[in-house]
């Protein structure tokens, strides 16, 4: 039995912390462990008493009389190391300690963490938590749970993630009856992590559906292997970050002691690997149930929207938009027959009006078994507006239309549109629609807003084939080999200065890559300048090089457009002299020389490799890159299609297009750069932190483009040479 096996579904369970004679955590995991009429042995641990909950209790894990697959330590935090330890020396496999006051408790629970962490690296424990609920197992009748447990009215296939205790709380409760199978409440996550839990509900075949919600990833690349492979099962992945905002990343780290890492790089990540990302809880729910409850998946992308009146339907049109929902553009045929149902003042379009001259249903029938038969149209999704408050639809008009659907999709072939209803507002679910649809294989959801974003997820899931990998083109001569770094990267990484590579050794990396950049050489003296100066070619670009000047534009380290010998003894005196002015800590290597590029477009290439693995990036380049935020990211390698896909989600992808008689930008250029700097993201991730080519001028196509300045930050904690 593996780890997570023995935490999910073990066979037996110490319970330490249980009372005789108070309400603890232990009392109510055993509690909840009957509710759930586990059918393991369960042994409570408490020196103080010799019965509890009417089972032997013991007064040590050292004195129980058999192998225990999990131990739940339902003790304050100070409490938790020494019984850790002795879990270890028992043979004890995996732990589950829900005590707050670790890494989110300060700098006195920070240290108790990195014990815990060492702790359990020294005996090969898999601890759950800290500073969470536990764990649900509704298939196996597992429950090593600290809140108030209820059956869910069903088990299902969803299964839950959730960094949030009150989140998975929510969820374990399922008052949207959404059917769950597993709630794992995951905390701090210092030892198993949403990459460990994640692997384990891919690979448990009752698990179709998984929701997770985080606020980071610990181990980009192993949540990465497991995403791949509930990509290859079918299995849909759901995510809910927090973290979005500077108050939100904030909020994280005093929560979990995570960090959120930046949002811009979870959207790649997110893009990469196929995950679906929600912005709300209720968004993610009606995913859920849209997924499970919907008997036949799309196979084709369009929707046909349906409502009953026209104000509706304006609403749908614009939250459709809002939704990225794909609108199925009607046939020919099918607005003919349209058009012969409802009357002549009618508009036939999509979303459909299907209220007409007033609510007829034979009409309503001949209306969907037009739309059914629609080549485009993959989904037909209904607006209702039942009431569900004294549990009566509000009319009879939508319990028949309810009926008509059901009565479509049992006479129907397979291969039919799936069938989907929706409240235009989030309030209960009315009993009798619900009823009419129970088992019928059409999903009931609630909310306009939520079901649409929730039913063009589901769509985007079923019909995007998966991204074959990346068709990188041969590493250049002189690219480092996996796990080794260029020879470049090495040179640059002895003469760096602390974490800095400066910009003629960053230059010369990306060289290594096959990545143009101007020509530049150091000069350390005037008549070195003047004399390198003369062998590129005037006019040249005198930069000022030091560890301490990264932005050397702001600090007046740059003399553009020089032209002559005289200027550029006049410039290279004027640099130095400003570099002096900066402050004492500067320290100039000399001054650069470099071709002065010819104007064109500025854009900027870059390299980001936090929490989400390596990333590389295009924008708006120049001095206000800051301040336009207007980057796209990919998780690297990425590939030609990729790398002009980046282009197209910039906000400014018309600078590459002709405008008023120019030609069109060097686009095929731009591309084969960033499929370069993302090779070199990847092979030297475990050393290069953030690099940054900007500007990047970009000239008429078939013309080119070459970086002018770059910069390479070293990770703090990085591989050794």
């Amino acid at each position: 039995m593996s780890a997570l096996s023995a935490l999910l579904s073990p066979r037996s369970i110490a319970v330490v912390g249980a009372s005789a004679t108070r309400v603890t955590a232990g009392t109510a995991v055993i509690a909840n462990l009957r509710r759930l009429n586990y059918q393991g042995a369960i042994y409570p641990v408490n020196p103080r008493y010799d019965i509890v909950e009417g089972m032997r209790c013991y007064p040590s894990l050292t004195a129980l009389p058999a192998d225990i697959d999990t131990a739940f330590l339902g003790v304050p935090a100070e409490a938790v190391l020494p019984l850790l330890e002795e879990a270890g020396g028992c043979g004890i496999r995996t732990v589950v300690v829900t005590a707050s006051g670790f890494g989110d408790g300060g700098p006195d629970g920070a240290a108790r963490q990195a014990a815990l962490v060492k702790t359990a690296a020294a005996y090969g424990l898999a601890v759950c938590g800290p500073n969470n609920m536990g764990i649900v197992n509704w298939l196996d009748g597992v429950a090593v749970w600290t809140g108030t447990l209820t059956p869910p009215p069903r088990t299902g296939p969803i299964g839950v993630i959730s960094q949030s205790g009150s989140v998975a709380m929510l969820c374990a409760a399922d008052d949207r009856d959404v059917g769950l199978g597993m709630v794992i409440s995951s905390g701090n996550e210092p030892v198993l992590d949403g990459a460990d839990y994640l692997d384990a509900l891919v690979r448990d075949e009752r698990i179709r559906v998984i929701l997770h919600f985080l606020e980071t990833v610990n181990r980009p690349d192993a949540y990465a292997a497991a995403a791949d492979e509930a990509r290859r099962r079918g299995t849909p992945i759901a995510v809910l970050k927090v973290g979005r905002t500077a108050r939100g990343r904030q909020a994280t780290v005093a929560h979990t002691g995570s960090l959120a890492g930046g949002d811009e790089e979870f959207d790649a990540f997110c893009r990469h690997l196929g995950l679906l990302r929600f912005q709300t809880l209720d968004e993610m729910l009606e995913f859920a149930e849209v997924s499970t409850k919907t008997g036949r998946p799309p196979t084709r992308r369009g929707v046909c929207l349906i409502a009953m009146s026209g104000w509706e339907v304006a609403l749908l049109s614009d939250l459709a938009a809002d939704a990225d929902l794909p609108l199925a553009e009607l046939s020919a045929q099918t607005r003919e027959t349209l058009a012969g149902v409802f009357p002549s003042y009618a508009t036939i379009a999509n979303p459909l009006d299907a209220w007409g001259a007033g609510w007829n249903p034979q009409t309503y029938r001949a209306a969907m078994q037009a739309l059914v038969q629609d080549p485009s149209v993959g989904v037909v999704a209904c607006a209702i507006d039942p009431d569900a408050r004294n549990g009566r639809a509000n009319t009879p008009v939508s319990l028949e239309m309810a009926r008509i659907h059901r009565d479509l999709v049992a006479e129907g072939p397979r291969d039919m549109p799936g069938m989907v209803f929706f409240n235009n507002v989030s309030a209960a679910l009315s009993p009798v629609i619900r009823s009419a649809l129970d088992g019928s294989g059409i999903a009931y959801l609630q909310g306009m807003s939520e079901s649409l974003r929730a039913i063009g997820q589901w769509i985007r899931f079923h019909t995007t084939p998966s991204p074959a990998p990346p068709q990188t083109p041969p590493r250049p001569r002189g690219a480092g080999s996996a796990g080794a770094p260029p020879p470049a990267l090495r040179d640059a990484m002895r003469s760096a200065r602390g974490r800095v590579i400066g910009e003629l050794d960053t230059t010369a990396l990306l060289a290594a890559y096959g990545i143009p950049m101007a020509k530049t050489v150091l000069a350390r003296s005037v008549a070195d300048a003047v004399r390198h100066a003369s062998a590129i070619g005037f006019p040249v670009v005198l930069k000022a090089s030091s560890p301490q000047m990264p932005h050397k534009s702001d600090a007046g380290g740059v003399a553009l457009n020089v032209r002559s010998a005289a200027q550029v003894r006049r410039a290279y005196r004027g640099i130095v002299e400003r570099a002096r002015q900066v402050g004492p800590e500067v320290t100039l290597d000399g001054v650069l020389v470099a071709e002065m590029v010819p104007a064109g477009l500025e854009i900027m290439l870059g390299v980001s490799n936090g929490s989400y693995g390596p990333m590389v990036l295009v924008g708006h380049g120049g001095t206000d890159v800051e301040i336009r935020r207007d980057v796209a990211y990919a998780r690297a390698p990425v590939d030609t299609g990729e790398a002009l896909a980046m282009l197209s989600r910039l906000r400014a992808s018309a600078w590459f297009e002709p405008s008023r008689g120019r030609p069109a930008r060097d686009a095929a250029a731009v591309t084969e750069m960033i499929v370069s700097l993302s090779r070199l993201a990847e092979e030297c991730a475990a050393w290069v932190a953030d690099l940054d080519i900007n500007p990047v001028i970009v000239h008429d196509a078939g013309e080119g483009a070459r970086g002018v300045d770059a910069l390479c930050i070293l990770h703090d904690h990085r591989d050794p040479l």
